[in-house]
């Protein structure tokens, strides 16, 4: 596609101006440039570094914010093996990824349970401060400057989709001086890393960065099915352009910025693991299944493809003590694949995905300086998204349909051929400021309206047939369309209180904010907004001459509306899957971390989240005891799906010198309690409790630019679900997280 070849070009002008630009510099720059730190947290006698996010859309040390945020720099990136979202889950507390081809976050129990054209997510994603439509596009963690995460809603200064908070993704910014590097990594499953970038000044105040990464390895299961399908490895390719203007000694800033990104997996693999139980009675002769993790069955040639491109271009113009910010972003995407839904080599269940995305948001920003009491910033959004999704699902309903005594039909298929069209238009505005009353005491307030509007129609070609032919095809399916509107308000106030000059008090109220969307399934009514008061209190202190940092939030939600998956009656006497909303829910918990630097060596960090989040009012029913009459179910007091009570992360390293060399060894573990995949709550599908061990030994010289290092991942290779699918019929599939792995990178840079 002639378009998505942008961030080709750009990066190639940035690679071929840089290399012109480094000839002329490279000499002098030979001797004045001293090696980049190895570890970003190294902070000599100093004890640890101050953190900054811009959490609240500027620069602020993250002790001073009134927001549970945790910030993982590039050196953290790396030396814990960050790659993905998936890594990312278990080093902030409260965030839970899942995936079974489609990708589900939550942050505290709150978040998106099913994926779709029409469905919006509860935790926002923002590259380089541009919104992230599609849980489906492609978001490589690589040339990073930082990842943040904001815990609770973000209603304020995120806006729609941020119920559960957000994730943003920052990448590294161009620089004047001449900066290469390049990571080369080898590992089991035949996995091949490079990752590369260069950096530099093209004169006259423009300066360029271009960054690439290609990331490999084989399917982590093999299939047993004799001449059957090959199970597909993973493969990242990704390249990213930055250009940037900015004149000696001005503060204005000028930056555009192209990337591109494809990733093929096998996607949905579903696995067995409840046995015979989870295979079809009326499979054809010769069905196989297994409850291996390591292994799969299938008949189905699984596969996954994503592609996704964008354009983001900011602008930063002093005017006087003021900042005016724009930030304009284009993105588009594309998902197709074509997967199993059969933990078996039973062929007769699969799904085929086609979903093409575009996006264009455009958002300003008005800042202050500063100085003095007052601190505030304004803006406006808007925000425009056209998706196409188109679905085919085949799956066996029922073994059989008794017509009348002694005679009944053959096994009953439900096949759904779903197209989607649908366009989200979304307007803003919004403010904060920060006022302080004294020295030590300070008031946050804040506000933002937002109007969302969905405009678009679903055609559904439900059928259920008969394969014996003794039916034929009974069409259950018709048109469907939404034209609907919602407008939010969604303030926050917040109190900050120094008890001293390295501790903080603080206690805030917001309001979060997920707009309604529509299903687009013939016979089902569009689901309105979902709301979330968050109330919190925390304490921020660092102590003992800054080499330790410990930081505890208490949160509690009102969670109203919340949008949940199940079977839903269509009204004319058929049923399907789709959205609804759920009465109510509370959410409540703390969570505190502790970063420590005893000495100068030794560093150490520990987290630990509790999480009790319960429907209060929520009926569904369950196409997993019978799916063609599912029993009605109470689900007051059941725990909200990927809501884990207890989550423990430690960590610890230590720098030695060895002779000429620095030798560092960092141990990991992680701890997470039982979790639910489903609102029924069902120990038959659950992940237990499980623990995990992640190691790494990095070997760096005192004087260089270089680094080796071995690593291993969960190491104690446990067998831990993803995520799980109930079925209908006591039909279950699991998707299993990455066994262990280990490898060995080389690191060079200049």
């Amino acid at each position: 596609m002639r378009i998505s070849k942008a961030a080709y070009w750009l990066a190639g002008a940035c690679l071929v101006a840089l290399a012109t630009s480094g000839q002329a510099q490279a000499q002098a720059q030979a001797q004045a440039q001293e090696p980049a730190p190895r570890d970003s947290q190294e902070a000599g006698d100093g004890g640890l570094k101050e953190i900054v996010v811009t959490a609240n859309r500027r620069a602020e040390d993250s002790q001073k914010v009134s927001l549970a945020v945790t910030k993982i720099d590039a050196k953290d990136l790396a030396r814990s093996g960050i790659a993905t979202v998936a890594d990312l889950q278990f080093y902030a507390p409260g965030l839970v990824f899942s995936q079974n081809g489609a990708a589900f976050t939550t942050l505290r129990g709150v978040g998106t349970s099913q994926p779709g054209s029409a469905v919006e997510s509860g935790v926002a994603t923002n590259i380089d401060s541009v919104y992230i439509g599609r849980a489906s596009a492609v978001q490589a963690y690589y040339d990073l400057e930082s990842v943040e995460v904001l815990r609770g809603p973000q209603g304020t200064l995120y806006g729609r989709n941020a119920t559960g908070g957000a994730i943003n993704i920052n990448s590294a910014r161009p620089t004047q001086d001449l900066s290469v590097g390049a990571i080369m990594g080898f590992g089991n499953y035949d996995r091949i890393k490079l990752e590369a970038f260069a950096s530099g000044g093209l004169g006259g105040g423009f300066s360029a960065r271009v960054a690439g990464i290609v990331d490999k390895h084989d399917p982590y299961r093999r299939n047993i099915v004799a001449n059957g399908p090959r199970i597909p490895g993973e493969e990242l390719n990704g390249i990213r352009g930055t250009l940037q203007y900015q004149p000696d000694g001005s503060d204005l800033v000028l930056r555009l910025i192209a990337d591109y990104q494809t990733f093929t997996s096998a996607g949905q693999l579903p696995q067995n693991f409840l046995g015979a139980n989870s295979v079809s009675p009326s499979a054809p002769p010769g069905t196989i299944f297994t409850t291996d993790p390591d292994r799969v069955a299938q008949g189905v040639p699984n596969r996954s493809d994503r592609e996704s491109w964008g354009l983001t271009y900011n602008m930063e113009i002093p005017i006087g003590e003021l900042t005016l910010r724009t930030i304009t972003g284009y993105r588009e995407n594309s998902w197709r694949a074509l997967n199993s839904l059969s933990a078996s080599s039973d062929p007769r269940s699969f799904t085929r995905t086609n979903e093409t995305a575009n996006q264009f948001s455009q958002e300003i920003q008005l800042l202050s300086d500063d100085q003095g009491r007052l601190k505030w910033v304004v803006g406006a959004y808007y925000y425009r998204e056209h998706a196409i999704g188109n679905y085919d699902l085949r799956t066996i309903t029922a073994e059989s349909f008794q017509l009348f005594p002694g005679f009944s039909t053959g096994p009953i298929q439900f096949r759904q051929t779903l197209t989607q069209d649908i366009r989200s238009t979304s307007y803003a505005v919004f403010g904060q400021a920060t006022y302080s009353l004294t020295d030590r005491f300070r008031v946050v307030a804040g506000a933002r309206y937002t109007r969302d509007e969905k405009e678009g129609q679903g055609l559904d070609n439900s059928s259920l047939f008969d394969i014996g032919g003794i039916l034929g095809v009974i069409p259950i399916g018709g048109i469907a369309t939404v034209d609907n509107s919602w407008d939010a308000f969604t303030p926050k106030l917040a109190l900050e209180y120094d008890l001293a000059d390295r501790t903080m008090i603080y206690a805030s109220v917001t309001r979060g904010f997920k707009p309604g969307n529509s299903n687009l399934t013939f016979g089902q009514r569009p689901v309105r907004p979902e709301f979330i008061w968050a109330y919190e209190a925390g304490l921020k202190a660092r102590a003992f001459d800054n080499r330790a940092q410990f930081n505890l939030v208490g949160f509690y939600y009102d969670y109203t509306d919340l949008q949940a998956f199940g079977v839903i009656s269509t009204g004319n006497g058929g049923l399907s899957a789709g959205f609804q909303n759920a009465a109510a829910a509370t959410v409540k918990g703390f969570e505190a971390e502790l970063l420590a630097q005893p000495v100068p060596a030794l560093e150490l960090s520990a987290s630990y989240a509790y999480l009790d989040a319960t429907y209060d009012r929520f009926t569904n029913t369950d196409s997993f005891q019978n799916a063609l009459a599912p029993p009605t179910i109470v689900l007051d007091g059941n725990t909200l799906p990927r809501s884990p009570r207890h989550t423990i992360n430690l960590a610890a390293q230590y720098a030695a010198e060895v002779g000429t060399v620095t030798v560092t060894p960092r141990v990991e573990f992680v701890h997470r309690s039982k979790m639910f995949f489903s609102e029924f709550e069902r120990d038959l599908t659950a992940q237990r409790a499980f623990s995990l061990w992640n190691a790494r030994l990095t070997i760096a010289p005192d004087e260089g630019a270089w680094s080796l290092a071995l690593y291993g991942r969960n190491l104690g290779d446990k067998a831990y679900f993803e995520t799980v699918n109930e079925g209908p019929n006591g039909i279950a599939s699991a998707f299993y997280a990455a066994p262990r792995t280990y490898g060995i990178e080389f690191s060079v840079r200049y």
